[in-house]
């Protein structure tokens, strides 16, 4: 069917092709993007695909916008069904100075920190951590058997659930030490806070 052949404005000549735009608007609900980004995808393709001049329509080519638009604002209530019921985890992680920022981008590029429209977020600040590798140990810095104080970071981020794996994993790569220490601390939303 070619219900849009006569649309004016250069609309899509046929149904295909407006679904195509609209899949395009909608596919990152499974793409594991950032917090509210699918929901604002499915929100311009809802714009797009809403034509400049809807009193020249059909019938038939009226009643298939509508259709679109229902099936758009469906995605929406989807979207937020998922970033409501999905988990979101606390990361920290102490690492040397100079690797700092080599380690933050590991992370950053695993999928870690993003918090709506913001990425790269996190917290850190400047601390002492000491240790003492043991006799089968290889350790980055220091020797076994001897106590090592060293200058590091404590550094804490938000992790989504379907990425907190690739993060962990990217963070272990990254890491200059044999055994990096982290910790991963499960959050709750406001609305699960009792009341």
């Amino acid at each position: 069917m070619r219900l849009l052949a006569n649309l004016p404005g250069g609309a899509f000549s046929t149904i295909g092709e407006m679904l195509f735009v609209f899949c395009l608007g909608c596919s990152s609900l499974s793409a594991g993007m950032p917090e509210g980004s699918s929901a604002k995808r499915c929100q311009r393709a809802h714009g797009f695909l809403r034509p400049r001049n809807e009193p020249s329509l059909t019938l038939d080519q009226s009643r298939y916008f509508a259709f679109v638009r229902v099936f758009c604002r469906a995605f929406l209530d989807m979207d937020r069904e998922l970033i409501k019921a999905s988990s979101m985890y606390k990361l920290g992680f102490y690492v040397p100075q100079q690797q700092l920022d080599e380690v933050k981008q590991a992370v950053f590029a695993a999928g870690a920190g993003n918090i709506g429209d913001y990425e790269h977020c996190c917290w850190q600040c400047p601390g002492r951590g000491q240790f003492r590798p043991g006799a089968a140990a290889n350790p980055f810095i220091g020797e076994p058997g001897t106590l090592e104080y060293v200058d590091e970071y404590r550094v804490e981020m938000v992790v989504a659930d379907h990425c907190i794996r690739a993060v962990v994993a990217a963070l272990k790569a990254a890491h200059p030490y044999e055994e990096p220490a982290f910790d991963i601390v499960k959050l709750v939303s406001e609305d699960d806070l009792p009341v």
